[in-house]
């Protein structure tokens, strides 16, 4: 896990109101903040995975197709009725060959069913965002030992922009100068 080191420096201008002269205060703080580097990871095309996964030519077409729709940090694909239309124009097949293929790729476990319309591509497949969010969306699949039931489960985890986490180690940095100036440390 990677160290990144962040200094923070707060400075204090005072004013002696007899004398009129300028005074400054310098209060420096290290802290020493782990940041989650990203996990290392193989390049893998959208064929292969189509290939590995034994999907028809049609299949693998539809699969670009949904990836490139897939929302940034969500993975989120909203089909409505008019946006399938759409694709099977795009596509040159039919409706039904269209919801086969979704049906299929469901199935396999490289679209995951949300709500009616609403579709996750697989984040252990998939990664379209950084990778606090992509993390944030991958499931932990399990399988009952005795009637091999699977099980799926996502552990909730709040996704945050860039700068609001830099907000929360600032916030952070900020608790701990005000914990040390309480205790006269510095």
């Amino acid at each position: 896990m990677a160290k990144n080191i962040y200094e923070i420096t707060d400075t204090v201008i005072t004013k002696n109101m007899e004398t009129q002269e300028v005074e400054m205060i310098v209060e420096k703080s290290t802290k020493s903040i782990k940041i989650e580097k990203e996990e290392g990871y193989i390049k893998i095309y959208l064929k292969d995975i189509a290939k590995l996964h034994g999907l028809a030519p049609q299949q693998n077409q539809f699969l670009f197709e949904l990836f490139s729709m897939a929302g940034w940090n969500t993975n989120e694909i909203q089909l409505s009725v008019g946006k399938k239309r759409e694709l099977v124009s795009k596509l040159g097949t039919s409706m039904q060959t269209l919801n086969n293929a979704i049906s299929m790729l469901i199935k396999k476990d490289i679209l995951l069913k949300k709500d009616t319309g609403l579709y996750t591509l697989n984040p252990f497949l998939f990664g379209k965002g950084d990778w606090n969010s992509v993390k944030a969306l991958r499931l932990t699949i399990g399988y009952d030992f005795f009637t091999g039931e699977k099980t799926i489960e996502a552990e909730q985890q709040e996704v945050k922009t860039k700068i609001e986490r830099e907000w929360d180690i600032t916030a952070e940095i900020d608790n701990e100068i005000k914990e040390m100036i309480a205790e006269s440390i510095i």
